[in-house]
């Protein structure tokens, strides 16, 4: 919507913005690190070995959003506020060239002091001009359970 509002804001006819959108859609960043498997596993999304080998080896996995599917695009280890950290680092390298006009930090129940130190590491690596944060929907919600955070961008290539 605020890439929308911004070619509508400068004069583009609506053919002209569908078209840019469709070119946008595939550089769109869209990724989140769990806290827990827990609720993975009770949607079915992973088995009870897998939940329980992540929880005895801290082990959070980073969820990528490509092409429509959401796939485990990296495994995190470690206490879950070191993780955030990480997560943010993994995706500098992985994503080197964002859009700095907006981006968007979505988390479900994380901590405020946790939320804060990853909007300050976001801020300093990509040094986007507008970070809005929101709460998670409900299927992320759902699926990730509390302290899943993610970061979405439009990266300045495909993904």
């Amino acid at each position: 919507m605020l890439k929308t509002d911004e070619l509508i804001k400068k004069g583009k006819k609506a053919a002209d913005i569908v078209k840019e959108l469709e070119e946008i859609k595939p550089k769109v960043q869209a990724s989140f690190v769990v806290d827990t498997l827990e609720y993975l596993h009770k949607g079915g999304r992973c088995s009870g070995l897998a939940k329980l080998g992540a929880t005895i080896f801290k082990i959070h996995p980073l969820l990528l959003v490509k092409k429509g599917s959401i796939t485990v695009h990296k495994k995190l280890r470690g206490k879950i506020s070191f993780v955030y950290a990480d997560y943010l680092d993994e995706l500098k390298k992985e994503f080197s060239n964002p859009e700095t006009k907006f981006a968007f930090v979505t988390h479900t129940e994380m901590g405020e002091e946790d939320l804060q130190a990853f909007i300050n590491k976001a801020r300093e690596l990509y040094k986007f001009e507008k970070l809005y944060v929101t709460a998670a929907g409900c299927t992320i919600t759902s699926h990730c359970g509390k302290g899943t955070v993610g970061l979405l961008f439009i990266n300045g290539s495909e993904i």
